[in-house]
């Protein structure tokens, strides 16, 4: 009897779903984040969602600067990562860069259209850019996901 074919299937792990369960542990404890993903990248420089969960905490720091650093490294080992884009598109706001923020954000949704984190920052791009029924659009859509992304984006 073959054992393997009989083995019950289990659904496999994506990276979008390991990337999403890592960002929500940067929102809890974004110092401890950055240190586990940093032995992440210690151990696997290759780990794109251990940069992208780094990026993502150090711009909930304010780590501008450490944020693009650790964005570029996810983007360039996976240029479709919505993690790191979205990582990138809140630090492109704290810096007052809305027009690339808009850019990031709406890449990432394209890729991943679950990430709250995105449409709140898109909506933010969008208000500061004056489209205001864009943003209220993009701040439902994050609220439906989830009510305290759009909240920790707009206080940003």
């Amino acid at each position: 009897m073959d054992t393997i074919a009989n083995a019950p299937r289990v659904k496999p792990v994506t990276s979008t779903s390991v990337t999403r369960s890592l960002l929500k542990r940067a929102k809890a404890d974004p110092d401890k984040a950055i240190g586990d993903c940093t032995k992440a990248v210690e151990f696997n420089a290759k780990d794109v969602a251990a940069w992208s969960c780094r990026a993502f905490a150090r711009q909930l720091k304010g780590d501008v600067k450490g944020c693009f650093a650790d964005a570029a490294r996810a983007l360039a080992l996976n240029p479709d990562e919505p993690a790191a884009l979205t990582a990138r598109a809140a630090a492109r706001l704290r810096s007052g860069d809305d027009l690339g923020a808009l850019a990031d954000a709406t890449r990432a949704l394209t890729l991943d259209p679950k990430q709250s984190e995105a449409w709140a920052q898109r909506g933010v791009a969008r208000e500061r850019l004056g489209d205001m029924a864009g943003a209220k659009t993009d701040y439902a859509k994050s609220i439906e996901i989830d009510v305290f992304d759009t909240l920790r984006a707009k206080s940003s």
